[in-house]
């Protein structure tokens, strides 16, 4: 039994904090040290990630952008001319060169507006089609290719001012207000994120603003959750499916499911662990892998925990990475990623992969059934199948994340198989299990009574 149980430790790669599952790891950024995270982050492969500092907790006098070619082994800091006193609140990066960002002014003097580099960052053109005059504030700037975009803006002039482009933003049109849906009373909006042709933004109202035509016409679902939840963060993985959080209000830290593109949501149970939404992504190269992460509680009229937290399985479980400050990350794949945390920090995802990746043929043929009898409390079976010779990784974790057994660690031929896991001295309660066969990840969850 207990050399079994040594061989239990099955679920480690999964949770908080564990050396062996996926962590970030520390890069700076020679940013000035800010009490939360304010940089705004675009990764566009495995080695060019754009930043700039954003909005939200601190004036910034003179905005800087941050670069690195290298994955983040150096990050190249520099000012922005014409941009002091304005704050990004996003930014789309295409290759080492070219970026876009978007800016608003505090002070409502100017509207800020959408700015572009071709030279690295050296120097910024403001693409002046796009907001126009003063009052206006950009949201979300994001690109479909090198030539197709679309930014959001705050409502302006009784309807969401919202641009689109057709060649790399030389020249903006504003959506006209008959093929947007009638703005909330006082409602204002939030982030985005696209996927194919849609795009999608979230309102102070609850509401899902969508896109199917690179933003030329758009369709709303409100009340994504009861108010007064008031805000939300959303993820989409494809023109259908995707995650919603709340994160400001009575509803806070609840998840909505959409498997129709945003068109209706089912609730499905909130994350057991900290921390609090203040961000949640898509990881790309994952059949269903999503990241909320969260900065420090501060300005916060209800508690909040920082850290980050993600799901292999579309919201249904959860698994802690940390408890670290986190802006939301940019993910190039399921394998590199960045995210801006406190005093000149920037975080890596490096090493393992998040979820599973689609491309691996191993994801097509592996399979992990659920443990039986579940609940049990002495012993219980966990069955699974490869298709090839692979080296079989089968972990049992508590939901702290603490590793508690390893079932498998070896060596094996294809076929299926059935290991039994024994409780031991393990208290009752919730418990994961995780198979990492090749590049295939999957957890499921088991009870012990």
């Amino acid at each position: 039994m207990k050399i079994f149980k040594l061989l239990s430790l099955v679920f480690s790669v999964l949770c908080f904090s564990s050396p062996l599952f996926s962590q970030w790891t520390v890069q700076h950024s020679g940013l000035p040290n800010s009490q939360n995270p304010t940089l705004i982050l675009s990764a566009v492969d495995s080695n060019v990630c754009w930043g700039a500092q954003g909005d939200g907790y601190n004036l910034i006098a003179n905005m800087k952008c941050v670069l690195t070619t290298d994955g983040g082994a150096t990050w190249n800091l520099m000012d922005m001319p014409g941009l002091s006193g304005l704050q990004a609140t996003s930014v789309a990066g295409l290759n080492a060169t070219t970026a876009w960002i978007a800016v608003s002014d505090p002070t409502s003097t100017t509207s800020g507006g959408i700015f572009k580099t071709t030279d690295g960052g050296l120097s910024w053109i403001k693409q002046s089609s796009a907001f126009p005059g003063a009052g206006g504030h950009p949201m979300q700037i994001y690109f479909f290719d090198a030539n197709n975009g679309l930014c959001t803006g705050q409502p302006r002039n009784g309807y969401w001012e919202i641009y689109t482009t057709s060649d790399g933003g030389t020249n903006w049109t504003r959506v006209p207000s008959a093929s947007i849906p009638v703005l909330a009373s006082g409602d204002f909006g939030g982030n985005g994120t696209g996927a194919g042709n849609c795009f999608w933004f979230n309102s102070a109202s609850c509401s899902v603003y969508r896109t199917t035509d690179k933003g030329l016409t758009w369709s709303v679902s409100r009340n994504i959750f009861p108010q007064p939840a008031f805000f939300l963060e959303l993820a989409f993985k494809d023109t259908l499916n995707g995650l919603a959080i709340s994160y400001y209000g009575d509803d806070i830290n609840k998840i909505s499911r959409s498997t129709d593109g945003g068109v209706t949501w089912t609730r499905l149970p909130a994350p057991p662990f900290p921390p609090s939404a203040g961000g949640i992504i898509y990881i790309p190269g994952s059949s269903g892998t999503y990241m909320i992460t969260c900065i420090k509680n501060i300005g916060y009229p209800e508690p909040t925990s920082s850290g980050s937290i993600y799901t292999p399985d579309d919201g249904v479980t959860w698994i802690p990475v940390d408890n670290l400050a986190h802006r939301s990350p940019s993910f190039f794949s399921n394998k590199i990623g960045w995210s801006a945390g406190c005093g000149d920090t920037i975080f890596k995802w490096h090493g393992y992969p998040l979820g599973i990746n689609p491309q691996n043929p191993l994801n097509r043929t592996v399979t992990l059934s659920q443990n039986y009898p579940n609940p049990f409390s002495s012993s219980t079976s966990i069955q699974f199948r490869i298709p090839a010779s692979s080296k079989v990784i089968l972990k049992v974790f508590d939901i702290q994340g603490s590793e508690v057994a390893t079932v498998v660690d070896e060596e094996k031929s294809a076929g299926s198989y059935k290991v039994n896991f024994e409780s031991g001295g393990l208290s009752s309660g919730i418990y994961y299990y995780r198979l990492q066969v090749g590049n295939f990840v999957q957890t499921k969850k088991l009870c012990i009574l």
